[in-house]
């Protein structure tokens, strides 16, 4: 064989080689390539299942606060309107209350002056007696020092009792009225009016604006 020979053998053996080489090159650059590429999907399978794990566990969060703010919105109705039925029982309880303080406030009073008005009544002979006994005096009164002490006696004792309420009823002139007096007397008188009082024959008395007694009279016509 010719040396130009040996030379193109040789260059068909270094191409057959380099032609070999870059397939083998080639796969196993496909094969990194695809190891790669898996542990790339799978970086990005585990990034993706990271992200879809935070999503719901986000919404699950959301959720849950949602449902907590709903919980409370309930809670705070009911809050509210356990406040608006206390505040209607001590509105009504406050009404019953000053409703009972206003009724025993009367009733004391009432019973008060009904207390008063049966003591007066009781005291009012020794009034009349001190009234007959400055009467029966005649001329001599200012000259009687007995007859002078029964009148202060008489005049503070219808003080004290004019400071608890009594008060004498109006008669002599005034017309008659059966709410205040009674008639034990009628006269014909034509120069006076109709059921007009001519004499007064005992004293009546109010006390606190309440009858004690009715005044005994002696009406006209």
């Amino acid at each position: 064989m010719s040396g130009k020979d040996n030379n193109q053998e040789d260059i068909d053996k270094k191409e057959i080689n380099s032609s070999q080489l870059d397939n083998s090159q080639i796969k196993n650059y496909e094969k990194g390539f695809e190891k790669d590429k898996r542990i790339v999907m799978s970086e990005i399978d585990d990034e993706l299942v990271k992200t879809i794990e935070k999503g719901m566990n986000s919404s699950n969060d959301k959720n849950k606060k949602f449902n907590n703010i709903l919980i409370l919105e309930e809670k705070n109705k009911g809050l509210v309107n356990q406040v608006e039925i206390l505040k209607e029982s001590l509105l009504r309880k406050s009404a019953e209350f000053d409703n009972y303080k206003k009724r025993t406030d009367k009733e004391k009073e009432e019973s008060y002056d009904f207390s008063l008005c049966k003591f007066i009544r009781n005291v009012l002979p020794i009034l009349d007696n001190l009234n007959r006994a400055i009467n029966s005096c005649g001329e001599d009164f200012e000259k009687n020092s007995f007859f002078l002490g029964i009148e202060n006696i008489e005049k503070q004792f219808k003080e004290t009792l004019k400071n608890m309420g009594l008060q004498e009823i109006e008669t002599v002139g005034q017309i008659f009225d059966p709410h205040f007096h009674e008639a034990v007397v009628h006269v014909e008188n034509k120069e006076l009016g109709e059921n007009i009082i001519t004499k007064e024959i005992q004293k009546g008395y109010l006390c606190n604006k309440k009858l004690v007694r009715h005044s005994l009279v002696e009406v006209a016509n």
